[in-house]
């Protein structure tokens, strides 16, 4: 994204080590690019409508692997949806499917989440499905 002209990227990580190894890998060919050490269940750290687009790249998926993740994932996206900026876009990139993930996100209000919305679906190598979700805030 950055080398196709998108540069106010702040990338966030739970944790520390992974925070600084990024910043050390990228800091020279990516100087307006920003890490950030964050737990995605309390985001407080950030501004409420800070983000015009929130891209998650599989942490629904791990926070939903956990203990209490049914609530955690609560958590995440109640915070995910408060850093959003109003008409801003949360994508998340999932293995979970339409039945399994869109109970998460009826409680936000999203302009395109209804019962008729449907989420994009790729298929890969035949052996599983990924499915992209594109939500619109109110």
């Amino acid at each position: 994204m950055y080398e196709d002209g998108y540069e106010n990227i702040t990338n966030i990580d739970i944790s520390h080590t992974v925070v600084k190894y990024m910043e050390d890998k990228t800091k020279s060919r990516c100087p307006k690019m920003f890490y950030r050490q964050t737990d995605v269940l309390d985001m407080s750290d950030l501004k409420q409508g800070e983000y015009n687009i929130i891209l998650d790249k599989g942490t629904l998926d791990s926070i939903l692997c956990g203990d209490n993740s049914t609530p955690n994932a609560e958590k995440m996206l109640g915070e995910v949806y408060r850093i959003l900026a109003p008409s801003g876009t949360y994508i998340c990139v999932t293995y979970g499917d339409e039945d399994h993930r869109k109970k998460f996100f009826v409680n936000y209000s999203f302009n395109n989440l209804n019962e008729n919305a449907s989420f994009l679906e790729i298929k890969l190598k035949l052996f599983f499905n990924v499915h992209i979700i594109i939500l619109e805030r109110i």
